[in-house]
């Protein structure tokens, strides 16, 4: 696909697919929202307010996962994946006594916070509360990858207006290199023999 269709396609489509892949995975479509925004291809508010509304999607659906799923499949199967009604029940302990930190915490943990999400739910936190302490960490941890997104993108211009030709900037730094690996080596070869 030609780039010129591919920057038409993410201006026409682009807030779709930024609110779709962040109700599923929000750090990647982040980042790559904030790039985008910095090339003037996406609106970083806007993309800033669609990585929180799939968030908070995506987290809602989590919790009802785990909210359904108690009584229905924890409760009767948990055991047979370690999850036995003691094990439950100091869940909905832990969630009770440190909920909001627990998701806090959670929320900037990338492999599992699904899991803080789904346990929410099992253990039965109510669901304001859920909201309330998820949402503080889905604001601060957008704000931090669409920025960083941001950034990268706009030090991606900055090199680029220095670099126009930066493929042929860069195969001449590799065949330097190459050359100076070789001289050099060559060099201390001939070193270590007179040494000898």
């Amino acid at each position: 696909m030609p780039q010129g269709e591919l920057f038409n396609l993410l201006q026409q489509h682009g807030y779709w697919v930024i609110l779709l892949i962040s109700i599923v995975e929000g750090p990647i479509v982040s980042l790559l929202g904030g790039f985008l925004s910095s090339l003037g291809i996406l609106n970083l508010y806007v993309v800033y307010l669609l990585v929180v509304l799939g968030d908070f999607i995506g987290d809602t659906v989590y919790y009802l996962a785990g909210y359904v799923s108690r009584d229905h499949i924890l409760d009767n199967y948990g055991k047979y994946i370690g999850l036995s009604n003691e094990r439950l029940e100091k869940l909905e302990k832990i969630f009770h006594r440190y909920g909001g930190k627990t998701l806090f915490v959670g929320k900037f943990l990338y492999m599992v916070g699904g899991f803080f999400l789904v346990s929410a739910g099992a253990s039965r936190m109510k669901y304001g509360k859920f909201i309330f302490y998820n949402m503080i960490g889905t604001f601060i941890k957008a704000a931090l990858l669409v920025g960083l997104g941001y950034y990268f993108g706009h030090l991606y211009l900055v090199v680029a207006k220095y670099f126009k030709r930066g493929t042929e900037i860069l195969t001449l730094i590799v065949i330097v290199s190459f050359v100076f690996v070789f001289v050099f080596k060559k060099i201390l070869t001939k070193y270590i023999y007179k040494l000898d």
